[in-house]
Protein backbone atom coordinates (compact mmCIF):
# COMPACT_ATOMS: atom_id res chain seq x y z
CA UNK A 1 0.00 0.00 0.00
CA UNK A 2 1.04 3.56 -0.45
CA UNK A 3 -0.45 6.87 0.88
CA UNK A 4 -1.31 8.31 4.15
CA UNK A 5 -3.49 7.44 6.75
CA UNK A 6 -5.52 10.18 9.02
CA UNK A 7 -5.57 9.65 12.91
CA UNK A 8 -9.23 8.18 12.06
CA UNK A 9 -8.33 5.48 10.44
CA UNK A 10 -9.13 7.30 6.69
CA UNK A 11 -7.03 6.60 3.96
CA UNK A 12 -6.02 9.27 1.78
CA UNK A 13 -5.38 9.63 -1.98
CA UNK A 14 -1.92 9.67 -3.06
CA UNK A 15 -0.33 10.82 -6.83
CA UNK A 16 1.83 8.75 -9.26
CA UNK A 17 -0.39 5.78 -9.08
CA UNK A 18 0.92 4.86 -12.76
CA UNK A 19 4.56 5.11 -12.13
CA UNK A 20 3.61 3.59 -8.64
CA UNK A 21 2.09 0.38 -10.24
CA UNK A 22 4.56 0.31 -12.70
CA UNK A 23 7.60 -0.08 -10.55
CA UNK A 24 5.58 -2.47 -8.81
CA UNK A 25 4.26 -4.63 -11.86
CA UNK A 26 8.21 -5.08 -13.16
CA UNK A 27 9.37 -6.14 -9.31
CA UNK A 28 6.84 -8.68 -10.51
CA UNK A 29 4.41 -8.23 -7.34
CA UNK A 30 0.81 -9.10 -7.95
CA UNK A 31 -1.51 -7.43 -5.83
CA UNK A 32 -1.04 -3.85 -5.38
CA UNK A 33 -3.47 -1.81 -2.00
CA UNK A 34 -4.44 1.54 -3.45
CA UNK A 35 -6.51 4.45 -1.63
CA UNK A 36 -10.05 3.69 -2.70
CA UNK A 37 -10.20 7.70 -3.79
CA UNK A 38 -7.19 6.54 -6.50
CA UNK A 39 -9.83 3.77 -8.18
CA UNK A 40 -9.99 6.37 -10.94
CA UNK A 41 -5.63 6.06 -11.89
CA UNK A 42 -6.05 2.68 -13.04
CA UNK A 43 -7.75 3.49 -16.30
CA UNK A 44 -4.48 4.71 -17.10
CA UNK A 45 -2.95 1.87 -16.82
CA UNK A 46 -1.77 -0.19 -19.69
CA UNK A 47 -4.23 -3.43 -20.46
CA UNK A 48 -1.10 -5.72 -19.90
CA UNK A 49 -1.04 -4.48 -16.53
CA UNK A 50 -4.80 -4.43 -15.98
CA UNK A 51 -6.17 -6.91 -17.85
CA UNK A 52 -4.86 -10.79 -18.98
CA UNK A 53 -3.43 -13.76 -17.32
CA UNK A 54 -0.69 -11.54 -16.20
CA UNK A 55 -2.59 -8.74 -14.68
CA UNK A 56 -1.92 -7.36 -10.97
CA UNK A 57 -5.13 -7.46 -8.96
CA UNK A 58 -6.38 -4.42 -7.45
CA UNK A 59 -7.33 -3.96 -3.81
CA UNK A 60 -8.78 -0.39 -3.12
CA UNK A 61 -9.03 0.59 0.76
CA UNK A 62 -10.79 3.62 2.34
CA UNK A 63 -10.03 2.61 5.96
CA UNK A 64 -7.24 1.41 7.94
CA UNK A 65 -9.51 -1.51 8.88
CA UNK A 66 -10.31 -2.18 5.18
CA UNK A 67 -6.54 -3.07 4.28
CA UNK A 68 -6.14 -4.74 7.59
CA UNK A 69 -8.93 -7.33 6.67
CA UNK A 70 -7.44 -7.12 2.66
CA UNK A 71 -4.19 -8.28 4.69
CA UNK A 72 -4.83 -11.01 6.94
CA UNK A 73 -8.59 -12.00 5.39
CA UNK A 74 -9.99 -14.30 8.12
CA UNK A 75 -6.35 -14.45 10.10
CA UNK A 76 -7.97 -11.75 12.64
CA UNK A 77 -8.90 -12.40 16.11
CA UNK A 78 -9.53 -10.75 19.22
CA UNK A 79 -7.56 -12.10 22.17
CA UNK A 80 -9.91 -12.19 25.35
CA UNK A 81 -8.43 -13.30 28.75
CA UNK A 82 -9.86 -15.87 29.99
CA UNK A 83 -10.57 -17.87 26.44
CA UNK A 84 -8.59 -20.20 24.40
CA UNK A 85 -6.19 -17.60 22.80
CA UNK A 86 -5.91 -19.94 19.54
CA UNK A 87 -9.82 -19.75 18.83
CA UNK A 88 -11.21 -17.29 16.20
CA UNK A 89 -13.93 -15.18 18.18
CA UNK A 90 -14.42 -12.38 15.83
CA UNK A 91 -14.55 -11.81 11.89
CA UNK A 92 -13.27 -8.37 11.98
CA UNK A 93 -10.37 -6.28 14.78
CA UNK A 94 -12.60 -3.74 15.41
CA UNK A 95 -16.32 -3.86 16.71
CA UNK A 96 -18.59 -2.19 14.69
CA UNK A 97 -19.89 0.93 16.94
CA UNK A 98 -16.26 1.57 16.92
CA UNK A 99 -15.84 1.59 13.01
CA UNK A 100 -18.82 3.54 12.09
CA UNK A 101 -17.27 6.32 14.41
CA UNK A 102 -14.48 6.45 12.61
Amino acid sequence: MTGEITLRGRVMPVGGVRDKVLAAHHANIKHVILPARNKCDIDELAPEVRLGPGAMRFSFASRIWDVLEILFHDKLVVQVPGLDSSRRIAERVVPPHLDSAL
